[in-house]
Formats: C-alpha cells, structure tokens, sequence
C-alpha cells in the first residue's frame, strides 16, 4: 500500500513504499503540533481555483535523481518554500511505526538519515556509515561518520545506533520492528557498530533493510523526552527538521543549519493533506502547491496547463487484492478453486486501461515488479490478462458453487483507485455468478478491520518492495500477512529465499521463481496490476526528478543521493 514508505517498496514505499498497510492509533481532531509549544487549533483545507492558459507540454520519463546542470548561480537557488500535495497523512513520523505512503515517505528521509542508502544496480552508498564489512553471513561492522548531529543539537555517535536498534529490537509489536533480523548491536568505538544478524531470520537482506525507513536513525534523548509522542515530535540527523503539524491539514519541515551533508537549497517544504484528486489538481494547476503524485487520469489535464509539468517514472508497485483466510473471511475461499476463479474472473487488461489509461500493466505474474525486480521478474503467466469466464464458472462448479458466490469487497474510497477498482470488478465478476458487495469506508476503519481485528472478506491496496524477499515476505506467518493464511511449504520457501545471497543471481531466481509459481497456483492473493509513479511539477522546481522506485514520496534533498532540489525564483 503503500511502499517502505521514502521506499519504500515496502519498502510501498508506499509507495507505494513498503509498500505494506500498517496500523497506527488514528488521532482525531486537528491538532496543532510545534517543534517547543504544542498548542490546539482547527484548520480545513482550502484551495483556490483559478483559470488557466492551454499550452501542450510532452510528458516525459524520469528514473533516476541525478542532478541536472543550471545557469543559475549557487547563491541565487536558496531560498523558497515548497508545497506538496498529498491524498492522505500518516499518523506518525516514528521510522518504527510509520506508514510508508507520499505523506510519511517524502518527510522521513528528510528528517532522518540511515547507515547506507540504496544505489544504482544493486550496490549500496554510504551515509550515517562511512564504510562497512562483513566477517560473515551474520556479522556486520559499520564505521561512522563523525562531526554530525541531531537536530535537536545531540551528537551522532555508536551510542545513538545501538539505542535505535535496541529499540526495534525490544518492541516486537511495533509495525517496522527488526526483531525478526538483528539479533544485538554492540558498539565496537565512538564511531564503531557491529551488528550480529539472526541465522533463522533473512539475513541475505540485511543491507537493504538498512537501506530502508525502518533502519532509519533517530535521536536518543528525543525519543526518551517525547515518549509515545516522538512520531509527531521528530528528531533525526536530516537536511530538514520538524516545524509544525496542523492534524490532517500540513506538515512543514524546514531546513536543518547543522545538517551534515550539503546545505538545501529549499528553506522551507510544507506537505499538505488534500483528499480530493480534483481538488489536489486544480491545487498544482493554481500553483498553490508544487509537486504532488498525479493519478493517470488528470495526466492530460495537468500538461494543458502553463507552467506545470507530468513526469511517469518506473513501475513501484502492483495493485492486489488479499484474500481473507480466517474465519472472519468468506467460507467458499477455502477452497483453492475458488479463489483461482477470481483471478480467472478477472479481465486485467481491460481494468488496468480503464485505470491507468496506457501507463500501467496487466499483471499476470505475481508479484515482482518489472523494472524494479529485474533480473528476478518471471516470464511464466497462469491467468490471462483478459480473464477467462467460462473457466472461472468451471471451477465454480467443480467447487460446489455452480450457481455463484456473494462476496464483499471493502476498500477505503479513492485511496489508490480502489473505488473504481471494486466497481469494475463488481461488473466484470457478475459475468461469471459471483456477486460483488462493495463496502466503502473511511480509510482509518479500513486499516482497523484489515490489520487489528483481521475481519474483511477481500480488500484492495497496492504493495511493493526493494527485492523479491520483499515481495514474499507477506507469506509468511506474521503481522504482513494480511490473508491470514498457513501455508509451510511455501513459507519455508521463502525463509530459505531470505538467507541466499541475492547477488548469487542464478540461484537467487530459481528460488525466487519457485515461490512464485506457488504463489500463483494457491492464489492467496489476485494480482490486478502494475502501477508506475507519476507526479507533476512546477516548472520552477528546479533540479527535482522522480525517485528511484525503491523510494515512496519525494526526495528533496539528500547528500547520499545527490539530490539538491531548488525554485527558480520568478
């Protein structure tokens, strides 16, 4: 559903990251949150409309962040606020309970930085950690680096590492917890770390889990200060520090003078919580906000309008469906036939168009996502994109349903489409006896019901990751298992994928390939479609491109990355 959430994809990212659906306690009421006087106050959102010129802009496509060159002086760039437009906020800003969407993603690799960032071809760069070593499969040791300091003015150091890890570590229930991962953390020198992995956890992944938002490092003294409020109270070592937040209205960041990296350009960035689509639109076209994701609908739209622009980036995530297991699900899912005759049911050519007009991708293979997981992506398809009626009633009726099923699909309104996405299917599946209730709720009932009572028939949200492990992981017994299901033979599939070296690329893809043509045949989940990124801008936000896809939200300003967005003043 979102992607680890800056992904990513779980991250999904949010994304997309991360892209996994997390529950957090949703806060009620506006509240007005400050860095040093939280006080009360009420906002609603308000957005101008004004008209416009018609010109035609090409859209064009943006997959890395690297910096592009700019007659501007350096001095001349600093400077400006930026306002992002987002569909929905977080409810913390804790790296170990944040939900990984736009909202969370874009501000929590600009208020924290982690040990190692995610580079291009599968190698990873350096950031709080200045080098790294491993003695074997399960014991790595970071240096780090020196002269930085939190926001709140306490140093960085192997104290602050340990305290982040032995955090994670000691709250099993906290959603990004790495109990499952690390074992300890022993602090080798004021700069020095060593971490001893779990042998019976995914150790092979355990440079992309630092790489990721849970791995994130905040600072010690803050967190013991704010509490269970540190979420809404964040303290990292980023290029930008927590301001202000006005509950489900804006989150305002502004830049960190002891950022240890490369000064941003930008001084102030405002997120601002705008549900309606239409709305956030007219909000980019009226310049009332600068950047935002834009569904594929309003694409044509936006590139009429002067001074604006749409970038589509590389798909992040894949729109699915879970299929409850419990039993609080439909008793008919117990049957393997029948949750095959979904997918069969399903013409996935046709909803995808209707969604994402030409930019997404029929999702007839599971869960890897082209572009991202490539080398790892699979050719093999078990269910054809347009769908196959007359065989989704044959298995019906071997079944013992030759007259169809009624079922519930519940969604939360236009978070990723899904409103659209349910109404579709509740036509498409009609054709072949199964009968669609569609629940429509809010999205804090929804997150509830899925992820705390595990009580819904089907849902609909979007998932990725940064490798296939990521991808897989929901199959296992755990808290990301949002079918509830109990499947051995293909969780100790995937606890096996967990510890082989991904750079091993043969070996790594025969197991990955294994697992998913399990995945397919048992459908646990139905798999609808791949989803790219696809966000507009000013034309004088300068020097910002869409992140890698590995990232949910925006990337800013990053020394790891390279990345030093700046507005051209006008």
């Amino acid at each position: 559903m979102a992607k680890a959430s800056v992904k990513r994809v779980e991250v999904s990212r949010f994304s997309i990251a991360v892209i996994l659906i997390v529950i957090i306690a949703i806060s009620g009421g506006a509240v007005y949150y400050t860095q040093t006087n939280p006080v009360i106050t009420t906002r609603t959102n308000t957005v101008t409309t004004t008209s416009v010129n018609t010109v035609t802009n090409t859209v064009t496509t943006s997959q890395s962040s690297t910096q592009t060159t700019s007659r501007t002086t350096t001095q001349s760039r600093f400077g400006g606020t930026l306002n992002i437009g987002v569909d929905t906020q977080a409810d913390s800003l804790d790296p170990l309970n944040a939900l990984t969407i736009p909202f969370s993603g874009g501000a929590l690799f600009e208020l924290y930085d982690s040990l190692v960032y995610y580079g291009p071809s599968g190698t990873f760069l350096p950031g709080l950690a200045t080098s790294w070593t491993s003695t074997n499969a399960t014991v790595w040791t970071f240096q780090l680096r020196q002269n930085v300091f939190f926001q709140d003015g306490t140093p960085f150091n192997a104290t602050a590492v340990k305290f982040t890890f032995d955090r994670s570590v000691s709250t099993p229930a906290a959603v990004n917890s790495l109990r499952y991962l690390i074992r300890n953390v022993t602090i080798t020198g004021t700069y020095g770390v060593q971490f001893i992995v779990r042998s019976d956890g995914p150790y092979g992944q355990f440079l992309s889990v630092m790489a990721s938002e849970p791995a994130l490092i905040v600072s010690p003294t803050a967190v013991r200060l704010s509490g269970d409020t540190f979420g809404r109270h964040p303290v990292g070592t980023g290029p930008y520090k927590f301001f202000e937040w006005v509950n489900n209205d804006h989150l305002t960041l502004e830049v960190n003078p002891t950022y240890w990296g490369t000064k941003p350009y930008i001084t102030r960035i405002i997120t601002r919580v705008i549900p309606d689509p239409t709305t956030r639109l007219l909000a980019l076209q009226s310049g009332q906000i600068q950047l935002a994701d834009v569904a594929p609908q309003y694409v044509a739209q936006i590139n009429s309008t002067a001074g604006t622009k749409v970038h589509v980036g590389l798909f992040n995530r894949v729109l699915v469906m879970d299929i409850n297991m419990n039993s609080k699900g439909n008793p008919a899912m117990q049957d393997v036939r029948v949750r095959q005759a979904l997918s069969y049911a399903t013409n996935r050519t046709e909803l995808v168009n209707a969604i994402y007009y030409g930019y997404g991708k029929a999702d007839s293979n599971g869960p890897l996502i082209p572009g991202l997981d490539d080398p790892f992506v699979p050719s093999v398809s078990v269910y054809p994109a347009g769908g196959n009626v007359s065989k989704a009633k044959e298995l019906m009726a071997q079944a013992g349903y030759p007259k169809g099923i009624n079922v519930t699909i519940e969604f939360a309104g236009t978070f990723v489409n899904s409103l659209t996405i349910a109404t579709i299917l509740q036509q498409q599946w009609a054709a072949a006896n199964i009968q669609v209730t569609l629940k429509n709720v809010a999205f804090s009932v929804y997150i509830t019901d899925l992820v705390v009572n595990r009580d819904y028939q089907l849902d609909i949200h979007d998932s990725g990751g940064a490798t296939p492990y990521d991808h897989f992981s929901g199959y296992l017994p755990s808290f990301r298992n949002l079918g509830n299901f109990n499947d051995t033979e293909i969780a100790t599939l995937v606890k096996q994928l967990g510890t082989t070296d991904i750079s091993k690329v043969s070996g790594y893809q025969n197991l990955s390939n294994r697992i998913n043509n399990l995945a397919l045949q048992k459908s646990y989940l139905v798999y609808l479609f791949f989803a790219p990124i696809i966000q507009g801008w000013s034309n004088n936000l300068m020097d910002y491109n869409i992140p890698s896809a590995k990232y949910t939200g925006y990337v800013i300003s990053s020394t790891p990355l390279g990345v030093n967005a700046w507005i051209k003043s006008t």
